[in-house]
C-alpha cells in the first residue's frame, strides 16, 4: 500500500481517492 487517498465531499456524496 504506497498510495495515499483522501475523501472529499462532492454534491451530497463523499468520493475516497
Amino acid at each position: 500500500m504506497g498510495k495515499k487517498y483522501r475523501c472529499e465531499a462532492r454534491l451530497g456524496t463523499m468520493c475516497c481517492t
